[in-house]
């Protein structure tokens, strides 16, 4: 979220465009950045696609980033046709939105193109149109995918990029961020900059790529800032409903709380995320999985996937938008099922109630993934009920656009009983850089070998006797609730049998994320509370820390690559003995054989029912 004294300060500047008001919040946020891109991200400067002075372009992608072809984000400026640059000495912008791209597995590139008055429409598709066609032939040598290219305009470049989507029959990109731009210009023929790029004589009606964007066939993202002017919130409206019309439903949306028309940009690779998450989700979803030539009305673009409602993209949009609507206690900017079902730690509650009520901030980061298969999305993220920390973990299940259900674990260091819930520092969460990571085809398992995997994870947690009955990577680390609870690897403490102790897993699986290779799991782990001493594989002995009846409750993710589990992260709650779930089904075991093997169960779609 946005430090409030920087959205003071936001407020202060106003909601005009100028130059003096660029400056200002330049000056706001170029301490948050780093002064040149730092050592572990390379930068090829000036790099020429076109032949006038104009025609360069910047590519950002990290030293040891992933291997795999990665998805290419362009940069296209703003500065009112008549200004702007991809980057300027002594200053981080736009570096900034390179580097946030290198640091999150992405190419990124930042592009300059031809200014007004000197050269007028179509310049701008023209030389959007040679920067595509450069990447085609020349990213893979940097690593990128020439099938997963994203253009992101802002301002004047948003509504540069919609030209180039309006004005080619079939656009070669895989999908669009359009950041406070200008789309319909029939309503703009009194504006100076409209009339200086577009011709004063110009038939705006005729050229105005609104109609025409809204046909692109591409998946597109608007964004607005909530200080943006006026008459960009009307333009921003008015591209929604457009898209809203021809697609047959919302499309992901960026709304960006607190920012201003030139903080929507500059914040980006801060600690400020408000931009970043969705924008990576939605970079993530994009590819040639998704049917794009032909969106009709009533048939979004979707993965090809056999009774898939939802692509990953759509999916994590709604839960991107949930997680905002949830910090900022606002559950009507999210699109809730009037008959929602809604849990927190077990207990089933009128929504919006519980945290709801009391979340005051979120400290993040926000891990999301999501099974279009199954329609579920999931989010893991660390916050603050005023002086109490949390660690959440949030799955949703999304139907017809509408989030139909909702559980949340929310452990709190206040939720504690003996033995105490382990627990670390909320502002020192981390999410194991594994996990984020879309997996190339040699290294992913199909959903039923992943399952099978992560399952045999808890063959071996239930009465832990030093028998491993699944692989683990030499670097798999287990966090719980933000603490590192396994620093000698997963696999060392399995093989100790350190936890004997436990009487059962119970057990039910809820989505995989086949792109990311994450399985996710509901469950609970019993303790009789019977066993007062137990061996270890090494002959030492040692006391249970459970001398009572005793449950934990869980929400667990497994990231499974090479068929192995990678990394494992989870959120816990201490429970009274034998606590069911508001959501188990015949899945949720009620017996105690520690070979049960659940991982066939999410083979079938068991989606809730219609609302």
């Amino acid at each position: 979220m946005l430090d409030e004294t920087l959205a003071t300060a936001l407020r202060q500047i106003g909601d005009a465009i100028t130059p003096e008001h660029a400056r200002a919040t330049e000056k706001l946020f170029a301490p948050l950045h780093t002064g040149a891109p730092p050592d572990d991200v390379a930068v090829e400067r000036d790099i020429a696609y076109g032949s006038h002075d104009r025609h360069r372009l910047d590519t950002f992608r990290a030293i040891d980033g992933a291997a795999s072809p990665m998805p290419v984000v362009v940069f296209v400026h703003g500065g009112n046709f008549v200004a702007g640059n991809k980057s300027t000495p002594s200053s981080p912008f736009y570096d900034n939105v390179g580097i946030w791209a290198a640091h999150h597995n992405l190419i990124g590139v930042t592009v300059n193109y031809r200014l007004a008055p000197e050269a007028q429409y179509p310049s701008g598709v023209e030389d959007l149109s040679a920067v595509v066609s450069w990447l085609k032939e020349n990213i893979a040598e940097a690593g990128g995918d020439p099938d997963r290219i994203a253009l992101i305009g802002a301002s004047a470049g948003a509504t540069h990029v919609a030209g180039f989507l309006a004005d080619t029959s079939q656009p070669a990109v895989a999908g669009a961020v359009l950041m406070s731009g200008r789309y319909d210009l029939t309503t703009l023929a009194h504006d100076a900059a409209i009339r200086t790029y577009f011709g004063a004589d110009a038939d705006l009606a005729e050229i105005s790529p609104l109609p025409r964007l809204a046909e692109a066939g591409i998946p597109i993202m608007p964004v607005i800032a909530e200080l943006d002017p006026p008459d960009h919130q009307e333009q921003f409206l008015r591209f929604v409903a457009a898209l809203t019309e021809e697609q047959g439903q919302l499309p992901p949306l960026g709304y960006l709380a607190k920012h201003n028309h030139f903080s929507e940009v500059l914040h980006l690779g801060t600690e400020d995320r408000c931009l970043g998450d969705p924008l990576e989700a939605f970079v993530s979803g994009l590819g040639p999985g998704v049917q794009r030539a032909n969106v009709h009305k009533g048939e979004p673009a979707r993965p090809v996937a056999d009774g898939a409602e939802h692509t990953q993209r759509e999916l994590e949009g709604i839960a991107e938008q949930y997680r905002h609507a949830y910090v900022e206690r606002d559950p009507s900017t999210v699109p809730i099922s009037p008959r929602v079902r809604y849990t927190e730690n077990n207990v089933e509650l009128t929504f919006p109630d519980g945290s709801w009520d009391a979340v005051t901030e979120e400290v993040g980061p926000a891990l999301i993934f999501s099974d279009p298969h199954t329609g579920g999305a999931a989010v893991f993220t660390a916050i603050m009920m005023n002086d109490t920390p949390g660690f959440l973990a949030i799955r949703l299940k999304i139907r017809g656009g509408q989030i139909t259900e909702i559980e949340h674990l929310l452990s709190t260091k206040r939720a504690v009983s003996g033995p105490p819930t382990p627990f670390g520092d909320v502002r020192q969460l981390h999410h194991q850089p594994v996990i984020g990571e879309t997996l190339s085809p040699e290294v992913r398992s199909s959903r039923e070998d992943a399952l099978a995997v992560a399952d045999g994870y808890f063959q071996t947690l239930s009465r832990n006797d030093g028998v491993l009955h699944t692989k683990f990577a030499a670097t798999c680390y287990r966090i719980e609730n933000g603490y590192q609870a396994a620093p000698q690897g997963a696999a060392a403490d399995f093989l100790l049998g350190r936890y004997r102790f436990n009487q059962r897993v119970r057990r039910e699986w809820l989505m995989v994320d086949e792109a990311r290779g994450i399985c996710l799991a509901r469950g609970f782990i019993d303790h009789k509370g019977l066993m007062r001493e137990y061996e270890t594989t090494d002959g030492s002995m040692r006391e249970s820390p459970f001398q009572e009846p005793h449950t934990w409750s869980f929400l667990e993710m497994f990231k499974v690559k090479n068929g192995e589990i990678a990394a494992v992260e989870a959120t816990f709650v201490s429970s009274p003995y034998f606590s069911r779930s508001p959501w188990a089904t015949e899945a949720e075991i009620q017996d105690e054989d520690p070979t049960w093997n659940g991982g066939a169960i999410l083979l079938k779609d068991r989606r809730s029912p219609e609302h």
